[in-house]
């Protein structure tokens, strides 16, 4: 098997999993926080900027199409600075990926199993991540489609089973406090969910098969992506006011307690957040491949997705003391640590159009 081969569909609907998966846990939190009642206008918002994310990663993707982006920076840069660039950026994937796995394993700790210390789910977790990032890319992809498809029919049982909450007055008044806090929103949550698709420079263009088709792929799953957010956050809104959101700090798990489908079926916010749970194992799979990847060395290929994977969760643990310093850090200093990385891949763009003039001329 050729675990180095993906399709052009396959590519794309990877992208989709770091723009959802950091949604449940970290994303809604920060636009109520800062937009409250027009969280929604925020997705909006957010769909506009992230077309500037999507073009930068479009940008950087097409240059050397037989580069890795470590590769890249390396020929761009030159092995010192380019190295160091690496590093930095690993860095801060690094610490999406503490954030990513201490919001899962804080949720499944306090929803699920309240008496299983969180050790033990974190290292059932990484056992698993570990085995799909060291079958390679072609194996992540893979199921990346099939949990995909099933996140695409619990997000329509979640919606449809909603919509029956839904009460128009929980959203108003609209603008409230203008348009300010809802681009503050916004920006936000394009720092927040939009911007670590950039982890997918890490597979060269030519390793995509049919990769004529990629960028249209890209736009219409990334739409469908953004689609889902702006429906949960509307409907969560919508179904339990602004007011219910600021107490709990999962609002969306909280009211789909609210849903009984065909009048017997109940407790389904437990099946509809296995979505949470696939989004988070693929995105964190995609993470630990990336660093894997940008350090990797020979004959250690599968050394480094271990060493890495129980890094972050160790990390993760130690660097959190409770779930409030956790809020304090995705809420202040995690969309700024995002913001330093799109400040980066806008380095990385100016130097690909400074090498492309210099190479054009010789």
């Amino acid at each position: 098997m050729n675990n180095n081969k993906i399709s052009s569909l396959q590519f794309s609907t990877l992208m989709v999993y770091p723009i959802l998966s950091l949604f449940s846990g970290i994303g809604l939190y920060n636009i109520v926080k800062i937009a409250e009642v027009d969280s929604y206008i925020s997705t909006i918002i957010a769909t506009i900027l992230g077309i500037l994310i999507i073009l930068l990663f479009m940008f950087i993707f097409n240059y050397k199409k037989d580069l890795t982006l470590a590769e890249k920076n390396i020929y761009i840069f030159g092995k010192i600075i380019g190295t160091i660039i690496n590093y930095i950026i690993n860095i801060l994937i690094l610490i999406t990926g503490i954030c990513l796995i201490y919001s899962i394993s804080n949720f499944i700790v306090s929803q699920f199993l309240t008496e299983t210390p969180v050790y033990i789910i974190l290292i059932f977790l990484g056992l698993v991540i570990i085995y799909n990032v060291t079958k390679g890319i072609e194996v992540i992809a893979r199921t990346g489609i099939v949990f995909f498809i099933i996140i695409i029919l619990l997000t329509i049982v979640s919606t449809l089973g909603l919509i029956p909450f839904f009460d128009v007055s929980n959203i108003k008044p609209f603008l409230e406090h203008g348009i300010q806090k809802p681009f503050e929103g916004g920006l936000s949550l394009t720092l927040t969910n939009i911007v670590p698709i950039l982890i997918m420079l890490m597979i060269p263009k030519n390793k995509i098969v049919n990769n004529n088709k990629v960028s249209k792929y890209i736009i219409i799953l990334y739409l469908i992506s953004m689609l889902f957010i702006f429906l949960a956050t509307f409907l969560t809104v919508g179904a339990l006011g602004i007011h219910l959101l600021r107490i709990f700090p999962h609002p969306e798990y909280i009211v789909l307690k609210r849903i009984s489908i065909l009048g017997f079926i109940d407790r389904i916010e437990n099946i509809i957040y296995v979505k949470w749970l696939l989004n988070d194992f693929v995105s964190f799979s995609l993470i630990v491949y990336f660093i894997s990847n940008s350090i990797k060395k020979k004959n250690k290929q599968n050394i480094l997705p271990i060493a890495i994977t129980f890094i972050i969760m160790l990390l993760s643990q130690l660097l959190f003391k409770d779930n409030t310093e956790f809020k304090w850090f995705i809420h202040n200093i995690y969309p700024c640590l995002n913001l330093l990385l799109v400040v980066i891949f806008i380095i990385i763009s100016i130097n690909i159009l400074l090498k492309k003039a210099i190479e054009k001329e010789a």
